[in-house]
């Protein structure tokens, strides 16, 4: 992989690596650690894109959207994931 694939790929990386810190679950209680999941180190999944950078098109499925230099992601007071999809100009939600 050369180094302009790996930038490219670093901010979805990133953004998986956000996900999946915010979907684990601690549990205050000893005898739960995984704060009711059955797996105690919590659980990976895609929340958005399809791994591919692209013009994403708007109304799309999450998982079937095209984000390009994904920057950061933040949880609304209404609970929806919004989503900086920074070299398409738009705010994600």
């Amino acid at each position: 992989m050369d180094s302009r694939t790996r930038r490219k790929l670093a901010p979805a990386v990133f953004l998986v690596a956000s996900v999946a810190l915010v979907s684990c679950q601690s549990s205050t209680d000893p005898a739960d650690p995984g704060g009711g999941n059955e797996d105690p180190y919590g659980v990976i999944e895609t929340l958005v894109g399809t791994g591919q950078a692209g013009l994403g098109t708007d109304g799309v499925v999450p998982t079937e959207a095209e984000l390009f230099l994904p920057q950061d992601l933040e949880f609304g007071p209404d609970g929806r994931a919004y989503i900086l999809d920074w070299n398409n100009h738009r705010v994600r939600v």
